[in-house]
């Protein structure tokens, strides 16, 4: 709140670049390793959750023991398949930018947080 539009563009943009550039560190990516490994885990905790994987991966990889493997293939994505991926495709081309803002502008806002 109280930065413009362009300037968060700039940012976004900015940002981008560098994750195009430099990729994340080691740490970034161990970290969400882990936290997906922590997702799978805990989303496997009731008989109701894995009867929606399994059917996820029956539906979708025709192959219900791929549920023991999918991991793996996270697990084997490296920094450099990051910046590849960023290069490929985080391209402004692709790039679709929404500004949304309040109905009422700022008067309506104003009215919204004194009511």
């Amino acid at each position: 709140q109280g930065v413009e539009i362009e300037q968060i563009e700039v940012l976004i943009n900015e940002e981008i670049e560098r994750l195009q550039e430099e990729g994340v560190t080691g740490r970034e990516l161990q970290k969400a390793k882990n936290q997906l490994r922590a997702s799978q885990i805990m989303g496997r905790q009731t008989v109701f959750a894995k009867t929606q994987e399994l059917q996820h991966y029956r539906f979708f990889h025709d192959d219900v023991a791929e549920i023991n493997t999918d991991l793996d293939r996270y697990n084997e994505v490296t920094i450099e398949d990051i910046r590849r991926v960023a290069r490929e495709y985080l391209v402004p081309v692709n790039r679709t930018v929404v500004i949304a803002e309040p109905a009422g502008g700022e008067e309506e806002d104003k009215k919204t947080t004194t009511s």
